[in-house]
């Protein structure tokens, strides 16, 4: 279980921008129908079983087929956008779908994009700091887009104080990475009422049911 961990974990971080050319050669290498007995990586493990398996799961991530599951990232300053996240999961949880809620403050970008890669759903959340979005779901955001995840369902949200630029810039991003929304961004000022919270739950459930598909 570890070691396929760590190839999705490789191949999310390093191979995806180059999915295009992997679908080509496992299709050519497949076509001569040649006996294996050992697949030596350029990086990583030597395979020498279970060349199934691992065939199996390249062609998976190669056109980042979705599973039952969807991600929420967050960035918070005061507390606010992470209850906004809070009820974006438990929304989301309603449905028997897998629901992974990540502070991108504790948890690394290779993480993160191990965890997107193979979610059918996607909502990112940020408070606005400087008329702008937290640094770290900046530079979240920016690593992600790089990789540019194909398939995937978005919603954006957050919190501010003067002007929901930190939102707005969200959405920007999920767009660039032409992510689809589920409905539109939810930003609110200061702590979340009853009402946001509401939105965010609906919005979670929403993404649960495109997961479901």
């Amino acid at each position: 279980a570890e070691l396929y961990e760590e190839a999705l974990k490789y191949y999310a971080n390093i191979l995806t921008p180059f999915s295009d050319r992997i679908i080509k050669k496992i299709d050519e290498v497949l076509a001569l129908n040649l006996p294996v007995d050992m697949i030596a990586t350029s990086h990583g493990v030597i395979w020498r079983s279970h060349f199934d398996k691992i065939l199996a799961a390249y062609q998976a991530w190669m056109v980042c087929r979705p599973a039952k599951k969807v991600v929420i990232a967050y960035c918070s300053m005061w507390n606010s956008t992470h209850v906004m996240a809070e009820a974006v999961a438990a929304g989301a949880g309603e449905l028997p779908v897998e629901v992974k809620l990540i502070d991108v403050n504790v948890t690394s970008d290779t993480q993160v994009v191990t965890d997107v890669m193979d979610c059918a759903a996607f909502a990112a959340g940020s408070a606005t700091l400087n008329m702008g979005l937290m640094p770290r779901m900046a530079a979240t955001l920016t690593y992600l887009r790089g990789l540019k995840p194909v398939g995937k369902t978005c919603f954006a949200f957050g919190s501010y104080g003067w002007a929901p630029k930190g939102t707005e810039e969200v959405s920007h991003y999920l767009q660039a990475m032409q992510m689809t929304p589920v409905c539109g961004p939810v930003a609110c000022r200061f702590a979340p009422d009853a009402e946001t919270l509401a939105k965010c739950r609906a919005a979670g459930r929403a993404l649960a049911e495109i997961a479901m598909k």
